[in-house]
C-alpha cells in the first residue's frame, strides 16, 4: 500500500521526489497534472521522465474499489514523458496485459508489477 493515510491509489516519484498524489481527479489527470509539470520545470534538470505508482490503500476493500490500469493510462503516461508505471500484483486490476506487453516493448516505456 501507498500510505497509512486515505490518500489516492496512485502517486507519480521522480528521481527520489513525490511530485504528485492522486486526489479526486483520479489517475488520468494526476498524470496529465505531473506530465505538465515535469515538461514545463523538471525535463532539463531530470535525465529520465517520471513513474506512476499505482497500489491499493492500507485497508481498501478491493471488493469494490480495485485499482485498475490498462492500456489507455500506459499511453497516457508515455504521451506525458513518464518512463513507465509500477502496480502492486496483488490488489491492481491489469487489463490488456498482452497489449500493455507489446506497447512497453515497442515504445521504450517500463512495466513493473511488483508483490503486493
Amino acid at each position: 500500500y501507498i500510505s497509512k493515510f486515505d490518500i489516492g491509489q496512485s502517486l507519480v516519484l521522480l528521481d527520489k521526489h513525490v511530485i504528485g498524489i492522486e486526489g479526486l481527479e483520479g489517475t488520468n489527470e494526476l498524470i496529465k497534472r505531473c506530465g505538465i509539470l515535469y515538461k514545463k520545470y523538471l525535463s532539463n534538470i531530470y535525465q529520465f521522465g517520471p513513474i506512476l505508482v499505482k497500489f491499493p490503500k492500507k485497508n481498501q476493500s478491493l471488493d469494490l474499489d480495485m485499482p485498475v490500469i490498462g492500456l489507455d493510462t500506459i499511453k497516457l503516461c508515455a504521451n506525458h514523458n513518464f518512463l513507465g508505471v509500477v502496480v502492486s500484483s496483488f490488489g491492481t486490476l491489469v487489463l490488456d496485459k498482452k497489449e500493455i506487453i507489446d506497447f512497453t516493448e515497442s515504445n521504450d516505456f517500463y512495466f513493473f508489477s511488483t508483490g503486493g
